[in-house]
Parts: C-alpha cells; structure tokens; sequence
C-alpha cells in the first residue's frame, strides 16, 4: 500500500504558512481573489468567445445554491468550471439560508468574499453603451452531472471525454484550494490542529454518515443501515485490522502515532466511538443536530450559520488528512476533502455496506477509473479480505459528454451587444440522466477503446 508521506511536511507548511498572516510570502498557491492560470478548461467551447472580454467589461456568474454542504460544493464546483469555460469574469456565490439573520446571502459570512474572480482581466471598451452582462444558475448547472449518471446509463465514454473529465477535476482542484484559503474558520482549524497536534500524528480522516434517523431522499438512494450499531462494532474492528496491517506493511508511516479526527452527523455514536473502542479519536466540539441533517434541522439566526460554519469546519477539516475514509458515499467526501487530499499526496477508502471490508486507492484518476491494482489496496475482517468496495464516485460532477444546449445559448448571449442583461441558464432541477438507468448497479464508466 503506497501511503505517501508527503503530507508530513505538509501539514508543517499549512500550519506554518499556508493560515500564516500576509506578509509571508512562502504561501505557493497563487492569489485566493484571482488563480493565475490562463490555461481554458474548454479549449474545444472557447474559440468563438475569444473577443468577449475585449467588448463587455465584467460579465459574471452568479450561482445561487440550495441543499445540503456535499451538494452545494459539488453545484459550484460546476459553476466555476462554467464560468471560467465562458471566460467571465467573476463568480458570485449566494447561500440564501438562514432566514433575517442571514441577510439574503450567508455565504459572505462564512467567507471572505462571495465573489471569486477568474484569471480573465475585464478590458475597456470604447463604446460607452457596452454593459456587463450576467449568467444566473440556480442549483443544477446544465450540462455539468454526478459521474454516476454516466456510470449507470452506461453512457460512451470516448478520449476527449476523459480529457474533458480531467481538466474539470483540476478545475475542481482550483476551486477547493481557493475555498479552503478564504475559510473565515481558519484560526479554530489551526488552533485544533495544534491541540491535538496533527503535524506529528498519521491522521487519519473518518466522515460517518449515517442519516441521523433522516428519512426521505437518504433512504430512497439505500444510504440508510439496517442495524447502525453492528455496523459501528463492525467498522471499528475494521479499523483496528487497517492499523495493524498498516504496522506490517507500511511501519514508515506509523512512526507517527495514528489519530482518527471523526466528523459525523450521528452523536448517539459519539460516546461510544471516543471512549470504548481504544482507537485515538478526536472530534470538533459544536453543537449536532438530534435527528435529520444541520442544514434543515437550523433554519433560523445565528444557530443556523453556526451550523453552516461547524460544517465547514469538519469538511476542511478532513482535507487535512493522511487518509480520508468514507464509512457511507457521500457527497460530503467526494468534494473539497477527497480533492485536496489526493493533491497532498494521501490516499481515499470506502467501506462496505456491512462494515467488514475496505478499499483503499491512491490516486484520484485511479479512484475514477479502478485501472491500476498497484494503487488499490483491500482490507477486510470475517473472511472479506478479497472484497473490492466502490461507492460508484457519484458525487463528483463532470462535464456531459455532449455540449449543452444551454451553453450555447449562453455563448449567443454574451456575443450580442445590447438587449437583456442577464440570462437564466437552464432550470433549477435538470431533467437529464432522470431516466430510468440501464445499469442501476454499475459503478464503472463505460470506456469505449478509440
């Protein structure tokens, strides 16, 4: 099993440098307010919204999100793939939650900013009638869908594909450091760290969802389990054998002592899970809901952005690890942590449905894809060593593998001087991918050989 220890460093450098105050200059991420790369994600869409920028000086994006944390991430992360595309200039995020309190807009309290500018530089114009024009999307981005989808349809997957994949991937990348830079919880996430200090542990991520007696979508998608408390006996014993076989095969990494940081939306397990398992566990203190999901369970005032705020603190939280394990699929993961975790050089696990077995991968076009044995590694109690667990990656959104009609009406729009100011970019639930699948199991792309 090839854990990297790149992170060591690492998490040195972040502590240090990355939450550091401005007038260091070791920070290697370029500028949270403008990422300097000039490289089009859709080389193949850009050719004829070259002069856009040279005719109108600020066009933008706005994206107004709904749901919970996972999918509010997995939305924008489409978004800002959109609007750099479209070679716009701006995104603007809007969170529209917590009621008065939240002003119409949280997003700015829990950010630095709700406006996250793209690379493209806005050009004067000498036509003094040119005006800025605005893409408006609410929820679902056209064009832009859970990879699932194309797992279940058994859609064609050609080159091009792939490449369009890859380039949303590192799109996403982009997006995730900026959000993890602007966190306005950055000194509660360093003063953790340092508490349990994390620079010299092996730290090991463990996202538990387990629906929280939440009924509904979660049960209809099979997230729910049968009987939660043999499946908590049965990860920690999972766990323990991780460890162990972690101590044979890889004893470099565990020269740091192992500590589990535990973010979960189930505190009947709580107890449990930091006092009688004798794994090394620690969790954020905040305040978790009894029953349901944070997002739904707070609607009103400062509870409802604390909520918000507690979220993200567990979300960044987990980017931060060694490795990342999912108990349950579950967009809360399968974003901003599984992202900046790969780029660290850690490694991604996904748990069966009974608990007794573990798949490990190293890499995120390994995880996508299942294409190299060297860098998948299985983990298994009562007899389920051999047990290959894949939790489908549905979660990540991806570019259709078609160009969207919505996309081309947007390059219209944005060509034509004069007229409507802002254009509603397609409906707030996409219809497509809704269809009955093909291959309701399937948890592989269907990869056509050119």
């Amino acid at each position: 099993m090839n854990f990297s220890v790149s992170l060591i460093g690492f998490v040195v450098v972040w502590v240090v440098v990355f939450f550091a105050p401005t007038s260091l200059t070791m920070y290697e991420v370029p500028d949270t307010k403008v990422y300097q790369n000039n490289k089009p994600y859709y080389p193949e869409f850009n050719s004829s919204l070259n002069n856009i920028t040279a005719s109108f000086a600020k066009n933008k994006l706005v994206h107004t999100s709904m749901f919970g944390l996972g999918h509010r991430t997995a939305k924008i992360s489409c978004a800002w793939h959109l609007t750099k595309s479209l070679n716009l200039t701006q995104m603007h995020l809007i969170w529209p939650d917590c009621g008065s309190e939240g002003k119409g807009n949280i997003f700015p309290m829990l950010f630095d900013s709700n406006i996250i500018h793209t690379s493209i530089e806005p050009q004067s114009n000498s036509n003094s009638d040119a005006v800025s024009k605005t893409i408006s999307v609410e929820n679902d981005v056209d064009g832009c869908y859970g990879a699932n989808n194309y797992k279940i349809h058994q859609v064609p997957i050609y080159r091009n594909n792939t490449q369009s994949f890859a380039n949303k991937i590192s799109s996403d990348l982009e997006l995730y450091k900026i959000l993890r830079s602007t966190f306005k919880g950055k000194q509660d996430i360093i003063n953790f760290m340092n508490k349990h200090n994390f620079r010299d542990h092996y730290v090991i991520g463990l996202h538990i969802r387990l629906g929280n007696g939440e009924g509904r979508n979660f049960a209809a998608q099979g997230r729910g389990i049968d009987n939660e408390w043999t499946f908590i006996y049965n990860l920690v014993d999972l766990i323990h054998h991780f460890l162990n076989e972690m101590q044979v095969t890889h004893p470099d990494h565990l020269r740091r002592k192992p500590l589990i940081f535990l973010a979960t939306d189930s505190p009947k397990f709580l107890t449990h899970l930091l006092n009688d398992t004798g794994l090394p566990i620690v969790v954020m203190p905040q305040k978790r809901v009894e029953s349901g999901v944070t997002f739904s369970a707070f609607r009103e005032g400062h509870q409802c952005i604390k909520g918000w705020y507690d979220q993200l603190l567990d979300n960044i939280l987990l980017s931060f690890s060694d490795v990342l394990i999912a108990a349950r699929h579950s967009s809360f993961t399968q974003g901003l942590p599984i992202s900046l975790v790969f780029d660290q050089g850690g490694s991604f696990c996904e748990v069966s449905n009974s608990a007794e077995a573990m798949t490990c991968i190293d890499d995120m076009s390994t995880w996508m894809y299942r294409n190299d044995d060297s860098k998948t590694h299985h983990y298994g109690i009562h007899n389920k060593t051999e047990e290959h667990v894949n939790h489908g990656g549905g979660h990540v959104h991806l570019p259709d593998v078609v160009i969207s009609n919505e996309y081309k009406k947007a390059e219209q729009f944005l060509k034509v001087k004069g007229g409507q100011n802002t254009m509603k970019y397609g409906a707030r639930f996409s219809q497509k991918y809704r269809w009955a699948p093909k291959c309701k199991d399937c948890t592989n792309f269907n990869i056509i050989s050119e």
